[in-house]
């Protein structure tokens, strides 16, 4: 059985899309994929590097003066996807 390949945008690794977080940036923030718009895939092991944020940058259209915020909400969401569900 196969399964989706997608590429993480940092390290342009390709892995199961099951093993990647899918992100999206929407209305200056950084969020979870909700369903619909444009997204990116992020691999687990470039979650914690600091570079990660100027590869965010350019694929979500961001500006780079929001590297503070949208650092934040990695490591948030990041924190997230980690702990395991109630």
């Amino acid at each position: 059985m196969s399964y989706p390949i997608r590429m993480c945008v940092h390290c342009k690794g390709r892995f199961s899309k099951h093993d990647l977080l899918r992100l999206q940036y929407i209305q200056n923030s950084l969020i979870p994929y909700t369903g619909s718009g444009r997204s990116f895939y992020l691999c687990k092991g470039c979650i914690e590097q600091e570079k990660v944020l100027d590869s965010l940058c350019r694929v979500g259209k961001i500006d780079k003066k929001e590297k503070e915020t949208i650092r934040n909400s990695l490591k948030e969401i990041a924190h997230n996807a980690k702990s395991p569900c109630p």
